[in-house]
This record gives structure tokens, sequence and C-alpha cells, in this order.
């Protein structure tokens, strides 16, 4: 299985009728995607982790193309038997939702922030 299985750059590419940028720069900027979401979780700050969460949703939106441009090379039978590239596209939803979800845990609970802020203390009223 290892020897027939895609890259994925390469096979996103070639589902991608008359794409509007050529595979050799397609590819390694594919890459460069999947490597700067990946540096931005190293360092969980605030920022970063919305850099990697916005990131994310662009590269989602690239992967998932193939769903709607070829589902036939997606899907062995419509719709719950994907292809091994239509398993390799649903890792990717799930990877999303990770990065998703540890990006609205770090701004809802203040985990990372990289920016200092001043919170006040509310004095609670006597009864």
């Amino acid at each position: 299985m290892v020897s027939t299985s895609p890259v994925p750059g390469q096979w996103i590419a070639s589902i991608v009728p008359g794409s509007l940028i050529a595979n050799s720069v397609f590819i390694p900027l594919f890459g460069v995607l999947e490597l700067a979401i990946g540096l931005y979780l190293l360092f969980p700050t605030g920022r970063t982790t919305h850099a990697a969460a916005y990131l994310s949703m662009g590269y989602v939106a690239v992967t998932m193309s193939p769903v709607a441009l070829n589902p036939g090379q997606v899907f062995a039978s419509m719709p719950f038997e994907p292809t091994f590239e239509g398993v390799y596209l649903f890792k990717d939803l799930i990877l999303v939702a990770g990065i998703l979800t540890i990006d609205a845990y770090s701004t809802s609970s203040g985990v990372g922030d990289d920016v200092d802020t001043e919170e006040t203390d509310r004095a609670e009223p006597d009864l």
C-alpha cells in the first residue's frame, strides 16, 4: 500500500482541473502551509493558535476540493465508503477540528495569551 499511496499535494493538484497555479508551485506551497500550521501549534500563544486556525481553514478548503470536483476518486460507493484518498481527506477534517478546539480553548480560558491585560476584580456586594 505504501508504494501506491499518493503524495497528498500531488494527488490534490491532479484532481483540480485547470488549476490556477502550476503543480510545480502548488505542491511546495501546500507543504509550506502544512509546515506553518505545525510550527504555529508548537508555540501556543493566543496569536499563533489563531493563525494556525485560520491557516487550517484555508488548508481544509483546498484539501476538500476533490469531494466537490471529483467525488468518484474520494468515494468507492456513495456516500459512506471512502477510498484511500478519501480517508486521507477526512483525517484532515478531524485534525482541523482539533486545531479549532485548541484555538477555542486557548482564547476562552486565557491560556497562552501573549497580550497583557489588567484584570479588575469586582467587589461583591455585602448582604
